[in-house]
C-alpha cells in the first residue's frame, strides 16, 4: 500500500471528511442535492463518525463525519481516517483519494497517515494470505518529508510490539527476545547488556531466576543502551516479560490461561520504544531493559513458602507463584538503577488484574513518585489517546506488602484491596532514590475488540505515549 500526499481526482473512490451540516466542496449541484438529502434522512453528522457510500458512474463517493465543530479533534480524526480505510477495503477498490476542506484537517496529514498506518495492520498465521486489493492512497493534507518519515517509523514500532504479543509463546521465548534485542542493537550500533542463566547467578538477580526455574526455557535479562551527544536527560524503560504466565504452582485457572502469551507486552514495549527512539535519533540517552521468563510448573519450579533475596539484598516471601511479573521487575529496577544511574524510571507491565477491573481497556494506570512527568504523561496520553490516569500512593497503603518473615511479600495482605498500587508499593522497594513512574497496561495491551486504527488482540500500547514523552525532553 503505497501513501501519497496529494490528491488524485481520478482514483476508484473519493472520500471526503465533513463537519455536521458542510457539504464537500466541488461536487456538482445534483450530487450535492442528492448527498444533502441522504444526510438529512440519516442525521449525518450529530455524533460524528457517520458514513455516507455512494457508487457513481466512474467512481465511488464515501462521506464521513468529523460531527460537531466545537467536538472536534485529532482522535476524532485519527478514527475518521482509519473509518475510510476499512470501508476501502472492504469496497475493494486499487486507489482512494482522502479529500478535506478544513483548514484543521489539512494541516493535520500526520494524523491521517499515522491513523492510516495503524489501521492496515492485520495479524495472522493462515497458509492462504487475504488478496489485497488497495494499492495506492492520496492524501489531500499538508504532510513534511518529516512528518512521514516520524509517523512511518513510530507505526512501524507499533507494528513490531503488536507482532511480538500476538506470536505464541513456542516462538517468543525469552531466547528469542534477546535474540531480537541483538537485532537492535546491530541494527542501529547501540550498547547491549545480556544475561543468561550464569550471569543472572553472578550478578545475584536471584528473583528473575526463580520466576523461571521451572521452565527448559532458561531466563534472560537484557538492557540496551543509546546515547546522543546533545542530551540533557537519562531516562531508563523497564519492561515486563513473562512470556508464558500458567501461574506456576498456583495455577490459573485454564480459561485465564490462553491469553498469557501476552504478559510480556512489557517487554515487547521495551524492544519497540528503543526502535522508535535509535531511528528517529531523539535527543536523549535511554537504556530499555527486560528481564524475561517463563512462569512454568517444572520439577524445579518455585513453590509457596519460598524466601528469595533480590539483587538489591532484599528478601521477598513468595506468598502466591502467580504474582510473578513483580518478582521480575523488581531485579530488574535495582540493577538498572544501579549500573546506568538515570534521571528518571520508567516501568510497564501486564501486573494486575485489578488495573482491568478499574479502568477496564480505555486507560492504563499511572502511580509513581515524581509529579511533573506523571502530569506531562497525562496530557500528552490524551493527546495521542494512549491515556494514562494516576491513582494515588499513600503512605497508609505501604504496609501492605509486609511479610513476617522477609522484608516483603509478593501479595499484599488479606483485604486490602487496592491490588495495582499494593502491586506499585512492592515495586518501589527496589528504586532507591530516582524518580519512579510505574505503569499498568493490563487492561490496554490486549483487546478483546478492535477500537478503529486499533486492532483486536495486541494493541501496541505505549510506544506513541512514549516516544512523544521523550520527544518533548529535548
Amino acid at each position: 500500500m503505497k501513501i501519497t500526499n496529494k490528491k488524485k481526482a481520478n482514483a476508484e473512490m473519493q472520500t471526503y471528511l465533513v463537519l455536521k451540516d458542510e457539504l464537500p466542496k466541488g461536487v456538482n449541484k445534483a450530487l450535492a442535492k442528492k448527498l444533502r438529502e441522504e444526510m438529512n434522512r440519516t442525521e449525518f453528522g450529530k455524533e460524528g463518525l457517520e458514513t455516507i457510500l455512494f457508487n457513481e458512474v466512474d467512481s465511488k463517493l464515501l462521506l464521513v463525519s468529523l460531527g460537531k465543530k466545537e467536538d472536534y479533534n485529532n482522535e476524532v480524526l485519527r478514527r475518521a481516517s482509519s473509518t475510510i480505510l476499512k470501508i476501502a477495503k472492504a469496497s475493494k477498490v486499487k486507489s482512494l483519494t482522502i479529500n478535506s476542506d478544513e483548514n484543521e484537517v489539512k494541516k493535520n496529514g500526520y494524523i491521517i497517515l499515522e491513523s492510516l498506518l495503524l489501521t492496515d495492520y492485520e495479524f495472522s498465521t493462515k497458509s492462504e494470505k487475504k488478496k489485497e486489493f488497495l494499492t495506492d492512497i492520496f492524501i489531500g493534507a499538508k504532510i513534511t518529508p518529516e512528518d512521514t518519515k516520524k509517523a512511518e517509523v513510530i507505526t512501524r514500532a507499533v507494528n513490531y510490539v503488536r507482532d511480538l504479543v500476538n506470536n505464541p509463546a513456542n516462538m517468543i521465548t525469552p531466547e528469542y527476545l534477546a535474540n531480537e534485542a541483538k537485532k537492535i542493537v546491530k541494527k542501529n550500533k547501540l550498547k547491549l547488556t545480556l544475561f543468561g542463566t550464569k550471569e543472572l547467578k553472578k550478578n545475584k538477580m536471584n528473583a528473575i531466576l526463580a520466576v523461571g526455574s521451572g521452565s527448559k526455557n532458561e531466563p534472560r535479562f537484557a538492557a540496551i543502551e543509546y546515547k546522543h551527544p546533545k542530551a540533557k536527560k537519562k531516562i531508563a524503560f523497564v519492561g515486563k516479560g513473562i512470556c508464558f504466565d500458567s501461574g506456576g504452582l498456583q495455577i490459573k485457572p485454564s480459561a485465564s490461561m490462553v491469553e498469557m502469551k501476552t504478559d510480556m507486552a512489557g517487554a515487547a514495549l521495551s524492544l519497540g520504544l528503543m526502535k522508535a527512539v535509535a531511528e528517529l535519533k531523539l535527543k536523549v540517552n535511554l537504556v530499555c531493559a527486560f528481564g524475561a521468563a517463563e512462569n512454568m510448573l517444572g520439577n524445579s519450579a518455585y513453590k509457596p513458602g519460598d524466601i528469595i533475596k533480590a539483587y538489591n539484598g532484599k528478601t521477598i516471601e513468595v506468598q502466591h507463584t502467580d504474582a510473578e511479573g513483580r518478582l521480575i521487575l523488581a531485579d530488574s529496577l535495582s540493577y538498572v538503577e544501579d549500573h546506568y544511574k538515570p534521571d528518571l524510571i520508567i516501568d510497564a507491565a501486564t501486573l494486575t488484574g485489578a488495573c482491568v477491573v478499574a479502568l477496564g481497556s480505555e486507560a492504563a494506570a499511572i502511580i509513581g513518585t515524581t509529579k511533573k512527568e506523571i502530569e506531562q504523561l497525562k496530557k500528552i496520553g490524551d493527546e495521542t489517546y494512549e491515556r494514562v490516569w494516576e491513582l494515588p500512593f499513600y503512605k497508609e497503603y505501604q504496609k501492605a506488602m509486609k511479610s513476617e518473615v522477609a522484608d516483603l511479600s509478593n501479595i499484599s495482605k488479606p483485604h486490602t484491596g487496592a491490588g495495582t498500587i499494593t502491586a506499585a508499593v512492592f515495586l518501589k522497594n527496589f528504586v532507591k532514590k530516582t524518580p519512579w513512574i510505574h505503569i499498568d497496561i493490563a487492561g490496554v495491551a490486549y483487546l478483546s475488540e478492535a477500537k478503529y486504527y486499533v486492532p483486536k488482540f495486541a494493541s501496541g500500547f505505549g510506544v506513541r505515549l512514549l516516544t512523544r514523552f521523550l520527544e518533548k525532553l529535548e
